[in-house]
């Protein structure tokens, strides 16, 4: 209410130097990717720490839905179950090919 910080804590994997993509806030939950290949989950109110994913690979950019986290790690893509941080899936993305050439 006056605009201070209800808390704070080091982004994981060390300081804000290891942030190679920002945190995602979903509900009251903040998810965070880290350079040392994880992802946290804090609840927004106070900073508990929920569950820490430590296999993702860094960088890692972040989506989230209702029941899932999926994070993306080069050519790797992670389903992540939102509320346990267990892994739902893991498997390749299909590589990117070019646009074809106008007629």
């Amino acid at each position: 209410d006056n605009g201070a910080p209800l808390w704070s804590t080091p982004p994981p994997g060390g300081g804000a130097s290891s942030l190679n993509f920002g945190p995602v806030a979903a509900g009251d939950t903040i998810f965070w990717p880290s350079g040392d290949g994880a992802v946290e989950a804090r609840l927004a109110r106070n900073g508990a720490l929920l569950w820490r994913w430590t296999d993702v690979g860094s960088p890692a950019r972040l989506a989230v839905t209702r029941n899932r986290v999926y994070a993306s790690v080069g050519a790797t893509l992670l389903v992540i179950d939102r509320a346990s941080g267990r892994t739902m899936w893991r498997g390749s993305q299909p590589s990117a090919s070019p646009l074809p050439e106008p007629l």
